[in-house]
């Protein structure tokens, strides 16, 4: 989506330039790697972007030849990121795109409380080489790109009409999406105790008698409101909808087996003993066209209008005077 684009390019103008000791000595120097209508990328702020990611794959990297491939691709990507920014705060200097004060220092001041201080804060400033009126500028350059992108983004919404038989369309062609697993409503009644111990053995005797009176006709659900030591005691031992494998082993398999309304044998695990009940079973099929309808046309909606947005970007860096020194 456009917002996850426009998230890397967001940290391009906010980051502080950090210096990166990678394999390789990749050093943190200010050499114009593109220009964008005579706007200049640094491969400083390419650095400053990926520093985190460069960090990983140092740390990943088996071989050198594996490291420089890694390494290439991430500073491609992140100056064609860059490139991208500085074409859309071209186009939004054009369309005049204003962006309050307010919202500029409420971004520094987050900024700043990433740092312990306002003494840290200014001195990694300093070390990257800007004053508080560049990071003033850098920011209200990137809310302009952002507003920018997403404005574009929003009007190419509100042309699109999305169909019912694009909307089926979508649902058939990616039924997998929509497929639910098999799964259980389970009640326990759980009594904690040691294993192999006096204690274990005096919670199974406990729970074998509220088995045999619940065959006997007592509620199931009345009973874990009394004896129950488990979380959801109080509502009668609900733990609520299970797939198979979220209960610990010890249970999910007896839990699985159980047909409705019908109480477990008295069950062990390290933490205590348990009853177990099923109050309703679904089988494994998939939700219907009409349960998922109004979760497939924003979908849709999305794909198309990021489609649209690509076409006009890449209009727009055609119209643009971009070249790549790295």
């Amino acid at each position: 989506m456009i917002g996850s684009r426009i998230s890397i390019f967001f940290a391009a103008f906010l980051l502080i330039a950090v210096s990166i000791q990678a394999r390789g000595e990749l050093e943190l120097v200010d050499t114009v790697v593109a220009t964008v209508n005579k706007e200049v990328i640094l491969y400083s702020e390419i650095v400053s972007v990926i520093g985190s990611e460069l960090k990983i794959i140092q740390e990943t990297s088996t071989t050198q030849g594996e490291y420089d491939r890694r390494t290439n691709e991430l500073i491609r990507d992140a100056l064609e990121e860059a490139i991208e920014s500085r074409i859309l705060l071209g186009e939004a200097r054009k369309l005049s795109v204003q962006v309050a004060d307010e919202e500029v220092e409420e971004r520094i001041s987050k900024l700043r409380d990433s740092y312990d201080n306002e003494e840290e804060f200014m001195a990694a400033l300093r070390e990257a080489g800007e004053s508080l009126s560049d990071l003033r500028e850098k920011t209200r350059k990137q809310f302009m790109a952002l507003k920018l992108a997403n404005e574009k983004l929003r009007l190419l919404e509100e042309e699109i009409v999305v169909s019912e038989d694009s909307i089926l369309r979508y649902y058939q062609d990616n039924i997998e999406e929509y497929e639910r697993p098999e799964r259980v409503r389970v009640r326990q009644i759980f009594i904690l105790s040691r294993a192999s111990t006096d204690e274990r053995d005096r919670a199974l005797a406990r729970l074998e008698e509220l088995r045999i009176e619940i065959e006997a006709g007592a509620d199931f659900a009345d009973l874990a409101k009394l004896h129950s030591q488990a979380p959801g005691a109080e509502e009668g031992g609900i733990i609520g909808w299970q797939e198979r494998g979220d209960l610990v082993p010890a249970l999910d398999e007896p839990a699985f087996s159980l047909q409705e309304g019908v109480t477990s044998e008295v069950l062990e695990t390290a933490g205590g003993v348990h009853l177990l009940r099923v109050d309703e079973r679904q089988e494994a099929s998939y939700a219907t066209f009409e349960e998922v309808r109004l979760m497939i046309e924003p979908r849709i909606l999305a794909e198309l209008a990021e489609d649209r947005y690509d076409k006009w970007l890449g209009d727009l860096r055609r119209r643009s005077s971009v070249r790549i020194f790295l």
